[in-house]
Parts: C-alpha cells; structure tokens; sequence
C-alpha cells in the first residue's frame, strides 16, 4: 500500500506552519511539480481541504 498521498499532505501541512504568510499556488506548484490546474482542483473545499482539516482540525478553510 503506498502512503504517498498521505505522506505529500503532511508536507504540504509542514510547509504552510513553517510560513508566516501560508502557501502560495506557485509554492505548491513547485514542491509538488504539479500544473496549475491540479493545484486549484486540489483547493477544493470538498476536496484538499478536508483531507487537511483530518490532520489539522484548526486549518481554516475558504
């Protein structure tokens, strides 16, 4: 069983506690090299968000 996802959604949470300023789209581009169109369909708030909201109850989402 990979554990990729799992593993890249707690990087993406280390990287937005670790700046004052959050996580940009340009950001999550090139640490994950992904297109812009994934980052944004991953910004869903019925998608990304509440996979972080699991590992971060107090994540705000917009």
């Amino acid at each position: 069983m990979s554990f990729q996802k799992a593993a890249d959604l707690l990087r993406l949470a280390e990287m937005a506690t670790s700046r004052h300023l959050g996580v940009s789209l340009t950001d999550i581009e090139g640490e994950f090299r992904v297109d812009r169109r994934t980052v944004c369909i991953s910004r869903d708030p019925a998608g990304c968000s509440n996979n972080i909201r699991s590992v971060i109850p107090e994540y705000p989402v917009t």
